[in-house]
């Protein structure tokens, strides 16, 4: 198809005017994306379509928002052009249909910029050495490497020592950073999370202690098993790709690859990939339930996925990535569900402008404090 009829075709289905096969013809286009990975020789990332594209989802997805009435691009058809235009674009937002009158309205005067690479080192003797500044080797010691530029300290294997010698990592509000431990294990540290960990791992267990969210992938060795201890649960490992989440008193752990055992003092379990163990602290039981993966470590990935989650939720990830604070002008706004994708490059009055979009909430940013509004 021409561009310039894929601009048209766009132009009439976002209209309301394209006819039951042109609704199909668009509709099937988001459908065959699905799966495919992003090619940015395709005609529909080409600079001069971006806002087109943009546009359209966004038309499309506020035309009709009476519960009963709406007609929608398929969920699935919209994730997959979602993929296809993360590249390029601040990607869609969708909200179960409420009645809301567009706004217009300033959300802030002084925009807030995302987070980003940030963190301190925690020494065994009680120092702190701000990891944003060069440091020489002989203030890490010389088997760490701090790279500042993309945001990763590595410690290499050293001597035994008669006593562990532990050091902690602790990202802010607002910082992300990854580490290396001396066995190989990779460790992404979400915002507001730590990780304390022996600078070399001796005994026949490898141990470190997590606080916040990480998502790991552990060196394997079958003679040295990988235990995290996160707020009372343990998950013990060999090898393997998982997300710990310990924000709050519910207590996560995602699998992506290989087998682990998730415990707490009443109770352990087996999960597989593709399944989440859930620990209320304080409780007996662990719930384990099928999740998508890719929603759980968007953050790790460098983005936002939103799937029929509360707005409560939501602006909990954008407080602490944006180092906010969050009032509510009515408690019951707390309870609006979304779906969406969106960078976490992103400045803060971008996120709130395409969830405005949806036409049920209104955003002022004041300082470093955020107001959630109704329209």
């Amino acid at each position: 198809m021409e561009l310039k009829n894929i601009k048209e075709l766009l132009q009439k289905y976002n209209n309301g005017d394209a006819s039951e096969a042109e609704k199909e013809q668009v509709e099937a286009w988001y459908e065959s994306l699905e799966g495919k990975e992003a090619d940015l020789g395709n005609p529909f990332v080409e600079s001069r379509l971006k806002d087109e594209i943009q546009l359209s989802l966004f038309s499309r997805l506020n035309i009709n928002q009476e519960p009963k009435r709406k007609r929608l691009i398929p969920i699935r058809g919209i994730a997959a052009a979602a993929a296809l235009l993360i590249c390029a674009v601040a990607i869609w937002f969708y909200v179960k249909p409420e009645h809301g009158n567009k706004s217009t309205h300033t959300i802030v005067q002084h925009d807030i910029p995302s987070g980003g690479n940030s963190a301190v080192l925690v020494l065994s003797d009680g120092s702190v050495i701000d990891l944003n500044k060069n440091v020489t080797n002989s203030t890490l010691g010389q088997n760490v490497v701090n790279d500042l530029k993309s945001g990763k300290i590595t410690y290499r294997s050293s001597e035994r020592n008669a006593h562990p010698v532990y050091n902690t990592i602790k990202t802010p509000r607002g910082g992300q950073y990854q580490v290396v431990l001396p066995d190989g294990t990779k460790v992404w540290l979400n915002a507001l999370s730590s990780i304390t960990f022996p600078v070399y791992f001796n005994g026949d267990k490898r141990n470190v202690k997590i606080e916040g969210e990480a998502y790991l992938e552990v060196f394997k060795n079958r003679k040295q098993p990988f235990e995290v201890e996160i707020n009372g649960m343990k998950v013990e490992v060999l090898g393997t790709h998982f997300n710990v989440n310990a924000y709050d008193d519910l207590l996560k752990t995602t699998l992506l690859e290989g087998s682990v055992k998730v415990s707490n003092i009443y109770k352990a379990v087996v999960i597989k990939p593709g399944q989440q163990a859930s620990v209320d602290v304080g409780q007996q039981s662990i719930d384990i339930n099928q999740v998508n993966t890719d929603e759980v470590i968007a953050w790790k990935n460098g983005y936002f996925n939103f799937a029929d989650e509360s707005l409560e939720s939501i602006m909990h990830k954008v407080a602490l990535w944006y180092n906010v604070e969050v009032d509510y002008e009515n408690p019951e706004l707390r309870k609006l569900r979304f779906m969406g994708i969106i960078s976490r490059s992103r400045n803060l009055s971008e996120v709130l402008n395409i969830m405005k979009l949806t036409g049920n909430v209104n955003f002022k940013i004041e300082n470093r404090r955020l107001l959630v509004m109704h329209k």
